[in-house]
């Protein structure tokens, strides 16, 4: 035994002061020169000189081979001016630009320099990774390769991402990242060995919260699969949590649950009975004429009779018997009303014997709840031509029943953003009637892409005409000139570009007119100036090889 392991495990109290402390090294000598140091220090020099040598000897484990190099860039490299304010953007300088600005660059063939790639990567919001692909040249896909949360990356049109990425390094990320890095990690495997990922999910659920089990079905609902469907009802019958159920409920409707999509046919066909009016007869214009016998055919009307109590059938599929959100409607419609918003209103309206528009156009005035539901079912099922039919029947309710629940202007919002890009535009156009108009501000604040051509081009106008009114003497501080101060933010990052330069060129009241607008105009302006920037620097850019030049 050493004199340093037997001083370790004995102590030094019994110990001699002068008991040599040899450790078969170089360090002896040195200890030997400080006789007349305590012998606990001897021992802690003694043992700290070893570890110092035993260290700087020993050996390096086998390094593991060195990943292949980078291949070299085929693309052109986007100049310096333009990786310059990308960057900015990136770093939060307008950063909200940043979506509007990948649009413009995307189709041109170049690619951002490799350091401005690796800022983008760190970056970038999920929301962007659309945009964000065609910029990203031979380097960003090779440090894609090696980093399991950069997966997305690969992803782009054209690249084999299940040949690229190391899906073990996927499924290790699944098992110990972060709540975001695993969302990615399971979209990769989803898309590319689906049921391996079903069985990662089988496996390791009931050790995940509640808010990741949410933000996981998340992504199980980016693309929904029919084997899906097994996964999804044991969630529906054993979750813990009731939120997850509901949110597992509405995608077993969406991945062609038929048995659960049946049962709610069903019962909401049972609760609504379509009456076609008694036609009227011609009246005196009519009998003037020659056609007093002429009847005039009326529209049909739905008639809804809920439930009286919630039958156990419609409990074990999800129905609540609760408090509707705001009372708007008692708690017997909103059993209703929880069933329609999980229906398919498309095979409704076919069970009633009407197409969907006509069943829309049947609904009462008074039957805010069913609209709802309606509207609910149809955002559910992603049923763009009948979120239009809907929106336009909100319009039709009198204002009065259109504003006395929450709920129901919050799913007018929605239904805008669930139908076609031109139903959109069309529909916001409608609202913009002359610079005082403010209905259009609501469902414009909801898009979160460019704005259609149209709508650029009429709030570009109208707001010239509302500061004209301002320099003129009209109120800064009406509502009118509120809404048009909540639109600035969004307008910067979501004209279209075509309005740009009108934009930057906005009529200017003075101070002394409007000290409101002299602050709000100039950031706004600044924004607006950025993005032409941006814009003239592309203009100036020749056409890469395989690009486009928009």
């Amino acid at each position: 035994m050493s004199t340093l392991l037997e001083l370790a495990l004995l102590g030094t109290a019994d110990a001699p002061p002068d008991l040599p402390i040899l450790t078969g090294t170089g360090v002896d000598a040195l200890i030997a020169q400080r006789a007349d140091d305590p012998i606990e220090r001897k021992v802690l020099l003694a043992a700290g000189s070893v570890a110092v040598l035993e260290r700087a000897a020993r050996l390096p484990t086998e390094a593991p081979p060195a990943p292949q190099p980078c291949p070299d860039e085929a693309c052109p490299i986007l100049p310096d001016s333009i990786s310059r304010i990308l960057v900015g953007l990136m770093r939060g300088e307008h950063r909200d630009l940043l979506p509007a600005a990948l649009d413009s660059l995307g189709p041109r063939g170049y690619v951002l320099s490799p350091s401005a790639s690796a800022a983008l990567l760190r970056r970038v919001q999920p929301r962007s990774h659309d945009a964000v692909r065609p910029l990203l040249g031979a380097r960003a896909r090779w440090l894609a390769a090696h980093n399991p949360s950069w997966a997305w990356v690969l992803e782009a049109p054209g690249q084999t991402a299940a040949d690229a990425v190391d899906l073990e390094a996927a499924k290790a990320t699944w098992e110990e990242g972060t709540i975001a890095a695993r969302a990615r990690a399971l979209r990769l495997l989803r898309e590319h060995t689906p049921d391996d990922a079903i069985g990662l999910l089988f496996a390791g659920w009931t050790r995940e919260t509640i808010k990741d089990r949410l933000r996981l079905l998340d992504v199980v609902g980016e693309a929904l699969r029919p084997e899906d469907g097994r996964f999804l009802e044991h969630l529906v019958s054993n979750d813990r949590s009731q939120r997850v159920k509901d949110a597992a409920r509405r995608l077993l409707v969406r991945a062609g649950g038929a048995d659960l999509a049946e049962r709610l046919l069903g019962y909401a066909v049972g609760c609504l009975r379509v009456e076609i009016p008694e036609a009227k007869k011609g009246g005196l214009v009519a009998r003037v004429f020659g056609r007093s016998k002429a009847k005039q055919q009326l529209p049909p009307v739905l008639r809804v009779t809920p439930p009286n109590a919630l039958d156990p059938a419609w409990e074990a599929d999800g129905i609540q018997d609760v408090e509707p959100p705001g009372k708007r409607w008692g708690r017997k419609t909103h059993l209703l009303v929880q069933v329609l918003s999980l229906a398919d209103p498309t095979a409704v309206a076919s069970a009633l014997g009407l197409d969907a528009q006509a069943l829309v156009l049947a609904v009462q005035n008074d039957d805010v709840g069913v609209l709802v539901g309606q509207s609910e079912g149809a955002l559910l099922h992603q049923q763009e031509p009948l979120c239009a039919m809907l929106w336009d029947r909100w319009q039709r309710m009198p204002e009065a029943e259109r504003r006395k629940d929450q709920r129901a202007g919050d799913v007018q919002g929605r239904l805008l953003g669930g139908m076609s890009e031109d139903d959109r535009a069309e529909r916001i156009v409608s609202l913009m009637t002359d610079a005082d108009a403010t209905l259009w501000w609501p469902p414009l604040a909801v898009v979160e892409t460019t704005w259609p051509e149209a709508v650029g081009q009429r709030w570009v106008r109208l707001l010239d005409l509302h500061l004209r009114g301002v320099q003129g003497g009209e109120s800064d501080g009406d509502a009118a000139a509120l809404t048009w101060r909540s639109s600035l933010t969004s307008a910067g990052a979501r004209l279209p570009v075509s309005c740009l330069a009108k934009a930057a060129a906005l009529y200017e009241p003075t101070f002394e007119k409007s000290p409101r607008w002299s602050r709000a105009l100039p950031e706004f302006k600044s924004r607006i100036t950025t993005r032409l920037q941006l814009e003239e620097a592309l203009a100036a850019l020749p056409p890469a090889a395989g690009g486009s030049d928009p």
